[in-house]
């Protein structure tokens, strides 16, 4: 799960206008996706107990979007496997998990929970939300947000 860190790294300069409850009533708007035509989660959408705020980043496996912890009132990573995934693909995405709980280090984020949610019943992990800046804004020599 190093690519998890990187993503999670993302300052949330907009947090507060993010955080805000759903009406019962809206229906989040999903996005499609550039390379599949599979929808993003809309910010508003409920998977499990996580709230999504809004897409943190893609990689080969999945999307890991900005999600609020509903019971704890936590920000966490969460992050899905592409579409449902075949049964191989759902038993990697679930072995990286349990490897990467099963430490406690600084450098390593913390797995908060796993389980299948949202629309599609996707497989996700539930991460440790870290602000910052990314790994390729780090590359890039970009300075530091400032606020």
């Amino acid at each position: 799960m190093a690519d998890n860190r990187a993503v999670t790294q993302e300052h949330d300069a907009s947090e507060t206008s993010q955080t805000r409850p759903v009406e019962a009533s809206a229906r989040p708007v999903a996005k499609p996706r550039a390379d599949t035509g599979e929808e993003h989660l809309a910010p508003g959408t409920m998977v499990e107990h996580f709230r999504v705020m809004r897409l943190l980043g893609e990689g080969g496996m999945g999307a890991v979007y900005l999600a609020r912890d509903t019971k704890l009132g936590r920000k966490v990573a969460l992050k899905l496997l592409r579409g449902l995934g075949s049964d191989e693909e759902v038993q990697l995405f679930l072995r990286e998990a349990r490897t990467t709980a099963r430490f406690a280090h600084p450098h390593i984020v913390t797995i908060y929970a796993v389980g299948e949610g949202g629309p599609r019943d996707e497989p996700y992990v539930a991460l440790e939300y870290l602000e910052g800046r990314t790994l390729r804004s780090r590359i890039n020599g970009d300075p530091p947000a400032m606020g």
